[in-house]
């Protein structure tokens, strides 16, 4: 008996092989497994093929990402002699506990798997479809599809073998004997032939039982959407690993062959623009490229360019070079400024060929004397190792949208030849905060180690001046080049709102540094404590998270170089932590070390709220700033909005981009039985934001502190101490260090009295969102939940209409409530599923359909109306109600 009728799974290792399939009688997208391995692995079968669930060996150390559907594939049984005579074909070395799996180029070219990936197999039950309907690409194809004698064969290989289907992909039968008797039959049309639909999963066997439907697609074939078949794979990201374009010879190293390819005349320094990962999976998968060698640089002191940018900076790819960040840019020639005849020759932007002429290294030397009374932040330099990501297309402007330089989390990693690709956590480290998160016009200079002086953008002059900083005479490839080791590491734990400064989190720490890190002195590092419980308890129920991001700054590095600008960290360097201190912070860690970035509640900027977080951005960001002013005003702001609108959300959307802390209660709970309690709170409230600061302080409610215990009556004394508690914490004189931008929200601006108005500078109200809004929040919000194609946003927007995020949240809950039932009705047949059995049913993957919409809005509005009293909506047909009136 199968393993997953026992309810347990069978998990095996396996490993591809190349065999010499008979043409004639195989289907190309199916695998081989020979008779022996099939009685290990599925027991005794009488049929001559089985499915199996395949994942590949980095999905199943995916974490944070959710469950995907896994890629089921056909195995034919072979004869243990038939393998053993083609073992010279084969090549298989044989391991224990390693399953050889048997199969054809076509099969890797077509799901983009590479031969050397090793896979895991486990046997799966394939539910029967409902419902399927093939398109043929060709005339030639619909004529044989439609004919009698495939709609035969097809029902005769139903019933002696399993048939399966996936969606978005070929015919997947294997070749049916039957349909040889057709003239126009060839294994070519099993290609031609695409599943557009199928009911209830996206992957399953056809049963005698499925309605299977023939369509015509040759008038159409250049519209249908591209879909990536291994997203079955949970590979969504492998395009990001893609290596150069051409395969490097056997026998020549990558590095050496890039050399060769490098422009005569290189540039000393390149400008490109960011373009921010927002999740760590992103740098993980693109850092796996074969073609460099292994290093010591950690994932995240990664970045990314096309293959013309690091030919203009003369460098081997994965070579070690410098970057930092200005937000006062060079004169920058591009292929649009450049004459004609030059501009064929030119790749993206870069700085100007740099003068190191004695008479510039002079005239450099002459800025930074005249530039000794003016007192500037030095700027901030990192050492990063530089990989070429070469891809076969530039990512369009409309495809980023708002979100650029941030990139979209369901978007493959594709860079224009003027970007470069980075981690959010180093982009953080190289600016002087306050500094938002998201910053269009602000250039990455990026320079190798050949100099013995490198060029830094002075802006006061308007000048380049000279910076030492490594010596050395041609570039420096990764694994020639190591930086100073560090003996000590002195860490500050820095002070937030989602954990107690008193915590210690050694085991977090050595974890962390048990990886080999690039540090620099000033640095803020993010340890996450998803893996250790024991913190849960120190947190304590007055903290949002339960698992918090804590974050340290590197305040010292012992021994220090001269000029050294990064050091090597490991499990061999002593880390001290010395007290604690107060810093701007990478609010966007959370998303990247967890690999969940959701598009509404975890993102910088959530679509349909996008106005209101940039009207709150240029009310407070002159406060967190701290502009002179600013500095006798109290920054406070009064956010408006109906219950559910999304206030609260564009609050920590607005701590993302900022970089500061986020502090949030419920005013609620600050109520007291007298209003010297309830003072108390308050002022222990604004204790605890204080300690966090920078950091905006939200106070949900304002309205409930308006009014006594009973909620009766106002209560003057709470209101004039709360006006003047938020004046002397929120305002900036006094030599206050860290700024606090208090902001309190309400439903409704008249249940707040006029003295309670008064403390607040700003008013924003929030109104409800109109039906492209609704639009773009249900796209969001079913971003991370697969849709069919009969998914009509457009139309549920209209049918929302005076909803806000919070309904269109319960809507979508509602609709996957839906789609459950729907589903497990049609799989179950009348039984319970078994909890393998739902496994393979996620394995097998599920969609949401416009029906499932339709359902969740009815319950939604039928509840809606027995709250309100009114009455519903009657089912009477017209033709009924005209009898009646008849009558």
């Amino acid at each position: 008996m199968a393993s997953y009728l026992r309810g347990t799974r069978s998990e095996k290792k396996a490993k591809f092989a190349r065999f010499c399939f008979d043409v004639a009688d195989h289907n190309p997208l199916h695998l081989g497994i020979s008779k022996s391995c099939s009685a290990q692995f599925f027991g005794d079968r009488l049929s001559n093929f089985a499915v199996a669930s395949m994942r590949l060996e980095n999905e199943r150390s995916r974490e944070g990402e959710g469950k995907r559907p896994a890629l089921f594939v056909c195995l034919r049984i072979l004869d243990d002699e038939v393998v053993r005579r083609s073992v010279t074909i084969t090549q298989v070395v044989e391991l224990p506990d390693v399953i050889p799996l048997y199969a054809t180029d076509t099969f890797h070219e077509h799901y983009n798997i590479p031969y050397e990936e090793d896979v895991y197999i486990y046997p799966v039950k394939a539910f029967p479809f409902t419902k399927v309907v093939y398109g043929a690409k060709t005339k030639r194809c619909y004529e044989w599809a439609k004919n009698r004698v495939f709609s035969t064969g097809l029902l005769v290989s139903v019933c002696q073998q399993r048939v399966l289907a996936r969606l978005h992909d070929s015919f997947l039968a294997p070749v049916i004997p039957v349909l040889s008797q057709d003239e126009a039959y060839s294994l070519q049309l099993y290609e031609e032939l695409l599943t557009l639909e199928c009911e209830p999963t996206m992957q399953g066997v056809i049963s005698v039982n499925t309605a299977v439907i023939i369509t015509d697609l040759s008038a159409n074939v250049d519209k249908l959407p591209h879909v990536p078949l291994s997203r079955f794979l949970g590979v969504e990201e492998r395009q990001l690993a893609s290596s150069p374009n051409q395969p490097a010879p056997a026998g020549v190293d990558p590095q050496e062959l890039l050399v060769t390819e490098l422009m005569e005349k290189k540039s000393e320094m390149i400008c490109l623009r960011p373009l921010l990962v927002p999740k760590f999976s992103t740098i993980q998968v693109a850092g796996n490229n074969q073609n460099i060698k292994e290093s010591l640089c950690e994932k995240g002191c990664q970045i990314f360019v096309k293959r013309s940018a690091i030919r203009r900076l003369g460098v081997p790819n994965g070579s070690w070079v410098v970057i930092s960040v200005s937000d006062f840019a060079p004169k920058v020639q591009t292929a649009k400024t450049l004459p004609p005849e030059q501009a064929e020759s030119h790749n993206g932007t870069h700085v100007e060929d740099v003068d190191t002429s004695k008479e510039s290294v002079t005239q450099s030397e002459n800025v930074v004397q005249d530039t000794t009374a003016i007192e500037m932040p030095k700027p901030k330099v990192h050492i990063c190792q530089i990989i070429v990501h070469d891809d076969q297309q530039n990512r369009s402007a409309t495809n980023s949208g708002i979100h650029a330089p941030f990139l979209h989390p369901k978007e493959d990693l594709v860079l224009n030849t003027e970007e470069v690709a980075l981690s959010p956590i180093l982009w953080f480290n190289l600016h002087h905060h306050p500094a938002p998160l998201i910053q269009p016009d602000t250039c990455v200079y990026v320079r190798h180690l050949t100099t013995s002086s490198s060029l830094i953008w002075l802006p006061e002059k308007r000048n380049w001046i000279q910076y030492p900083t490594i010596s050395c005479e041609k570039p420096i490839p990764a694994d020639s080049f190591k930086p100073p080791s560090a003996s000590n590491i002195h860490l500050a734990l820095v002070k937030s709102s989602t954990y107690p400064i008193t915590s210690y989190f050694d085991e977090a720490i050595k974890k962390y540094f048990k990886t080999t890190r690039l540090v620099s002195e000033g640095d803020l590092i993010c340890l996450t404590t998803k893996e250790f419980p024991e913190y849960i308890q120190n947190t304590g129920d007055g903290y949002e998270s339960r698992t918090p991001i804590v974050y340290y700054k590197i305040t010292k590095i012992l021994p220090a170089k001269p000029h050294a600008i990064s050091y090597l960290a490991s499990l061999h360097t002593n880390v001290f932590q010395s007290g604690a201190t107060s810093s701007f912070i990478p609010a966007t860690a959370d998303v990247f070390l967890s690999n969940r970035l959701h598009p509404v509640w975890r993102s910088p900027l959530p679509l349909g709220l996008v106005k209101y977080i940039s009207d709150v951005e240029d009310i407070i960001w002159p406060f967190i700033k701290r502009s002179p002013e600013c500095e006798r005003l109290a920054a406070s702001l009064l956010l408006v909005g109906p219950v559910g609108c999304g206030k609260s959300t564009v609050v920590r959307a607005m701590c993302r981009l900022l970089n500061i802390h986020c502090y949030i209660v419920n005013c609620y709970n600050l109520l007291a039985d007298t209003s010297a309690a309830t003072e108390a709170k308050i002022n222990n409230a604004f204790f605890k934001a204080n300690i966090a600061s920078p950091c905006i302080f939200l106070m949900r409610n304002i309205q409930a502190l308006a009014k006594d215990r009973d909620g009766e009556e106002e209560d003057p004394r709470v209101i004039a101490s709360l006006r003047e508690t938020i004046t002397s914490n929120a305002t900036c004189k006094g030599g206050k260090e860290w700024p606090l931008v208090v902001i309190a929200t309400t439903p409704n601006v008249r249940n707040v009295p006029a003295d309670l108005q008064s403390c607040f500078l700003h008013q924003v109200e929030m109104l409800s969102p109109t039906e492209v809004e609704r639009k773009q929040l249900l796209q969001a919000l079913c971003e991370d939940i697969p849709t069919a194609f009969d998914v009509d946003f457009d139309h549920i927007a209209k049918r929302t209409a005076g909803t806000v995020l919070g309904d269109l949240s319960a809507l979508v809950s509602h609709t996957l409530r839906a789609a459950h039932k729907r589903i497990v009705s049609a799989c179950s047949l009348g039984s319970e599923l078994s909890i393998s059995e739902e496994h393979d049913l996620c394995d097998a993957g599920i969609q949401i359909h416009q029906s499932d919409f339709g359902i969740a809005l009815d319950e939604m509005q039928a509840a809606h109306a027995d709250t309100i009293g009114a009455p519903k909506r009657s089912n009477m047909m017209l033709s009924n109600s005209k009898i009646i009136c008849d009558s």
